[in-house]
């Protein structure tokens, strides 16, 4: 129990599952990368339940701290038989000098018969009606966000400030005009309200 039990370091590997395809024999040979992240050095060695069934390149190795192995895995030639089956390789490693475990991972292996199996359209799809739907015909809507004392309340668009204050500056030109020309101020009063009454110009 006391062997393995200062195992604190993931050990990061991509991918974390392989999959070979029965009818896909480019599949039967694939490639695992080992990253070291650490500030030391280690050395790996993989392990497997069924050896026999694959070849690895380099099952023992170092890694120097800041990069990473690639390791080539090759399935035998799987049967029909072997469709569904799966099998488990496991990679430990141990810092530099050190006898004693400090990290594993178990990368699951399992035999397809094609590769729709492993087709992620099967999984994820679209919602319906967003397909099709060209993206410049998306209606899409930004609100931004102004802090108040009730908390935060979207605040008012651009366009609807600029409206409100072309509004205020034309009420003020009108009003400027009406108070410094009576002529002006008496046509335009009797064409909208009808007859005007007298104005004190001071």
């Amino acid at each position: 129990m006391e062997e393995h039990a200062n195992e604190s370091f993931p050990v990061f590997v991509n991918p974390s599952t392989i999959q070979f395809i029965l009818n896909k024999r480019e599949t039967l040979r694939q490639v695992v990368s080992l990253y070291n992240p650490y500030n030391f050095d280690y050395r790996y060695r993989v392990l497997s339940n069924a050896p026999n069934k694959y070849v690895v390149s380099e099952a023992n190795g170092f890694v120097r701290a800041g990069y990473y192995m690639d390791i080539l895995i090759r399935r035998v030639e799987p049967t029909p038989n072997e469709v569904g089956s799966s099998d488990t390789l496991r990679v430990e490693i141990y810092k530099d000098g050190d006898h004693q475990r400090c990290g594993k991972k178990d990368i699951p292996l399992s035999v397809l018969s094609s590769s729709v199996e492993t087709d992620a359209d099967r999984v994820f799809r679209s919602f319906p009606g967003t397909s099709k739907m060209p993206p410049e015909q998306r209606q899409q809507r930004h609100v931004s966000f102004a802090h108040s004392e009730a908390g935060d309340i979207p605040a008012r668009p651009a366009h609807a400030n600029f409206y409100w204050l072309a509004v205020m500056a034309l009420g003020a030109c009108l009003a400027t005009l009406l108070v410094s020309s009576p002529r002006v101020a008496k046509d335009f009063w009797s064409c909208y309200f009808g007859s005007m009454p007298p104005l004190n110009v001071l």
